[in-house]
């Protein structure tokens, strides 16, 4: 299973914010940390602040923060809300096309396998992802400085 580059970046800014608790850190800090563009951002914290997880606050001393309530929701719970794919086409009734579908084992074997990684990420809160400490010796000393993307 391959997660989407929203989702991807919507765990790293929970994992930034939930670090600096209690703290509005400016967007563009995070987009310069994680060489994320502003307007993708944006819709990333826009979607975390609509799902409960976040707070956001305009203006000089504003930014992103999570609200205390997001650090014990599990890691599965927050991708299932993010993530808008489904495994295989047949999983999903309204498209499924496939010919074999009433035979195919391929298909429950599937469901099992995805199962099995939900349960296993909804074993770990957002708050055990990052303690502050880890996060600090990870980045940068001037956390403002814009990084480069490698890959």
């Amino acid at each position: 299973m391959r997660l989407t580059q929203f989702t991807d970046f919507g765990l790293r800014v929970l994992m930034y914010v939930a670090s600096h608790e209690g703290e509005y850190v400016p967007t563009e800090r995070i987009a310069n940390i994680f060489a994320i563009s502003q307007d993708h951002l944006a819709k990333v914290v826009r979607r975390l602040s609509d799902l409960g997880y976040v707070e956001t606050k305009r203006g000089t001393r504003g930014g992103v923060r999570i609200r205390p309530s997001a650090r014990d929701a599990t890691v599965g719970e927050v991708i299932r809300q993010l993530e808008h794919q489904l495994l295989v086409e047949c999983f999903d009734p309204e498209v499924n096309q496939c010919p074999i579908g009433d035979f195919c084992r391929l298909s429950s074997l599937l469901r099992r396998a995805n199962a099995a990684f939900y349960r296993e990420l909804d074993r770990v809160r957002v708050g055990e992802l990052m303690p502050p400490a880890v996060l600090r010796k990870a980045l940068p000393a001037d956390e403002s400085k814009p990084r480069t993307r490698s890959r």
